[in-house]
């Protein structure tokens, strides 16, 4: 007689649909040097301890990478998943010079956190994304910023030579704790939501534009040097604010 096999069951169908599944892991990185990011001797360590002769890479995906040196970087970066990514207070991470501009950082869905001093061309923090500059920490860049995620600035700098700041219809950005944004040569425009605290301080050379969508919420003050500022969406009566326009 013929034997007829049972059905299989749930979960050995389960357990046969990943027998030829990749695994990926996510690793943590963290300096022990200062040095360039793709120098595979002796900077980087994945037990925090031991040199691991490797480097993060260009792009990531939930690793985790801890800053505690100066670092440079010659490559544009993005910062997939969840990838956290941690500059700690006293340590750097710069761009190095492509022709006249620096090297760019994109995140999407990652997170940053900024004690210390992180310098890029441009950067932009996409959906899901989140930024913490805090304790100090700076942040400069050379080109643009784009945020359609979330900024966190608690008692922290941005410094912009050049380039734009630009806040999208689902980005949020709070300041708090004496913080201050500087924009050199560069428009400020909001279709999104903006906090700012009764000490911190927005500055541009350029002009403010806050669409229809965009909110600015709080008691700081927000000044133009040689530009107009303009209000289509909320504007909180308790934020000063002066124009050369």
């Amino acid at each position: 007689m013929k034997m007829i096999s049972p059905l299989p069951t749930v979960l050995q169908v389960a357990l046969l649909i990943c027998w030829g599944c990749s695994t990926s892991f996510a690793t943590t990185y963290t300096t022990l040097t200062d040095g360039a990011w793709l120098d595979s001797t002796n900077v980087w360590s994945t037990d925090g301890k031991t040199a691991c002769s490797c480097t993060p890479g260009e792009f990531f995906d939930g690793d985790s990478i801890t800053i505690n040196h100066t670092i440079t970087f010659s490559a544009n970066f993005v910062l997939d998943g969840a990838t956290l990514m941690t500059v700690n207070a006293g340590a750097g991470l710069s761009a190095t010079i492509q022709g006249q501009n620096a090297y760019d950082l994109t995140s999407n869905k990652a997170t940053i956190n900024v004690n210390g001093t992180l310098s890029v061309g441009k950067y932009e923090s996409n959906v899901e994304s989140e930024m913490t500059i805090s304790g100090g920490g700076v942040v400069a860049t050379t080109e643009r910023v784009i945020i359609d995620g979330v900024l966190n600035i608690d008692n922290g700098v941005i410094n912009m030579s050049d380039g734009n700041f630009t806040v999208g219809a689902g980005g949020t950005v709070k300041f708090t704790n004496g913080s201050k944004i500087g924009l050199d040569d560069g428009n400020l425009s909001n279709s999104g939501d903006i906090t700012i605290c009764p000490s911190c301080c927005l500055i541009t050379k350029g002009s403010w534009k806050n669409f229809a969508s965009g909110t600015i919420n709080g008691s700081g003050s927000i000044v133009s040097t040689d530009g107009n500022i303009t209000n289509e969406g909320f504007w909180d009566v308790n934020i000063a604010w002066c124009s050369a326009g």
